[in-house]
């Protein structure tokens, strides 16, 4: 066991709040929008005390680190990475591709000479990102599509269907297919997209409907920040979901999305791959999202918690457990672990080590590190994910 030190990302979402509070520090002068914890080549964690990065580590010795099943299984990289989230403003409408489609994609762009810095870049690796996001604080998100009879539903409710920019889409979606209509909107004529954009502005500005009233806030939100944006039409289908703190959803490779604001612990396959549908001044590369995105509706799960404080999801590469308030627990680590701290102090003790870490901070496990915590806190775990369950003692 021993200190681990992320990074943060200042992206123009971010907060300048929620991490710098965490930390008990005033506001930051810069959004801070993710904290990374991880061995991801963009931006891998240190080890002050060896003064190596994570990767650096791992690189050097993979089955001390990782263990012998998780190398055999996953490779001599870390297969997962770790984020505390922090957004004041929407991300990006985005969805991630399969571990396939990763793999052509990245192969297909450096075959073709794309720096993998560059703006018109889609595939940053060839590997795939599914996700899970824990609310740590209240947050909100879009997630995946509603069924196409109800978001057309939506545009007849706020008088958005006849709408001449809008009608085409709605009649599409009423036909029920989801994939000619997003098609439809990531084609629009600017002009279009501005007209479009600007009747939901004025539309979700009125008074709506009580069974739509927090679809036309959010969206009259997003219209007022992404003028013209025809990311605001796919915002529109998409379903809107409320977190409480200790809430969480997991994502497969495909479905659109995009996190709203809040705060949350987020833990991943370790990829950096997004394909983005609007919402942003980056790259869109419409055909390729086209060719990944699920054109299914989706109904979102919520997920808690279960008895040992897990969050159980069908992705190989990543677990999350919180320990929340234990009185007393001893820890095996079957695998590689990452602990970061979000509520008060957490003391963790090893063989010969002792570390406190206050919120914020972080803690790597190598495989078979056995620690101890006796004090309340509140920690999340993250770990692979056929990492056994924690013993309570």
């Amino acid at each position: 066991m021993e200190r681990l030190a992320g990074n943060i990302q200042n992206y123009a979402w971010g907060s300048h709040h929620h991490l710098a509070s965490l930390r008990g520090e005033a506001d930051s002068s810069e959004p801070e929008a993710e904290l990374w914890l991880g061995a991801h080549p963009k931006s891998p964690s240190t080890l002050p005390d060896r003064g190596v990065t994570l990767a650096e580590a791992i690189e050097a010795n993979p089955e001390r680190e990782l263990g012998d099943v998780v190398l055999r299984e996953h490779g001599s990289a870390l297969p997962f990475l770790l984020k505390l989230l922090a957004a004041d403003q929407p991300l990006s409408i985005q969805a991630h591709p399969s571990l396939e489609q990763a793999r052509a994609g990245f192969a297909r762009e450096d075959a073709a000479g794309i720096d993998r810095g560059a703006f018109n870049r889609t595939y940053r690796d060839d590997n795939h990102k599914p996700e899970l996001i824990c609310a740590i604080t209240p947050f909100e998100a879009m997630i995946g599509f509603r069924a196409p009879a109800e978001t057309a539903e939506l545009f007849r409710a706020l008088a958005l269907d006849v709408t001449p920019a809008l009608a085409p889409i709605v009649a599409t979606l009423r036909q029920g297919d989801i994939h000619a209509a997003v098609e439809t909107i990531l084609t629009l004529d600017k002009a279009v997209s501005v007209a479009a954009v600007d009747a939901i502005r004025v539309a979700c500005s009125r008074a709506a409907p009580t069974a739509w009233a927090a679809e036309a806030d959010l969206l009259a939100r997003l219209s007022d920040a992404n003028p013209g944006d025809p990311g605001v039409v796919t915002a529109a289908l998409l379903n809107r979901v409320m977190l409480d703190p200790g809430e969480a959803l997991y994502l497969d490779a495909g479905h659109l999305h995009a996190y709203v604001g809040g705060f949350g612990v987020e833990v991943m396959a370790n990829s950096d791959n997004v394909l983005r549908g609007g919402l942003t001044p980056k790259y869109i590369d419409v055909p390729e999202l086209l060719s990944i995105v699920v054109a299914e509706p989706l109904v979102p799960d919520v997920l808690t918690a279960d008895e040992h404080g897990r969050y159980t999801t069908p992705a190989p590469e990543f677990a999350l457990t919180r320990w929340a308030n234990a009185d007393a627990i001893h820890h095996i680590a079957d695998g590689p672990q990452i602990v970061v701290a979000v509520g008060s102090p957490a003391t963790i003790a090893a063989e010969h080590t002792v570390l406190t870490l206050q919120p914020g901070d972080a803690a790597w496990l190598a495989h078979g590190d056995q620690v101890s915590m006796t004090a309340a806190a509140d920690v999340f775990i993250a770990s692979v994910g056929r990492s056994r369950t924690l013993i309570n003692g």
